[in-house]
């Protein structure tokens, strides 16, 4: 009776305990930092004056894959 039990809680503690470990890198360093230091929200609509600064294309990027689980990061 309580055998079932016994093996889902140790398969959820396992499930719970796995890591998982991302590496990202951020694109434009110099850029990120004068946006969050930027004093006013004008300030940072002049730090990206173009439209195409708006934009982000995930299709475009190396890591990407359609495949399930695939995580592309807008940064």
């Amino acid at each position: 009776m309580f055998a079932p039990v016994v093996t889902s809680l140790t398969l959820l503690i396992g499930l719970l305990s796995t890591r998982v470990s991302a590496l990202d890198q951020t694109g434009n360093p110099e850029l990120v930092a004068k946006l969050k230091t930027a004093a006013t929200q004008l300030d940072r609509l002049n730090l990206l004056p173009d439209n195409s600064d708006w934009l982000f294309d995930f299709n475009a990027q190396p890591s990407y894959t359609f495949s399930p689980g695939s995580v592309v990061n807008a940064n």
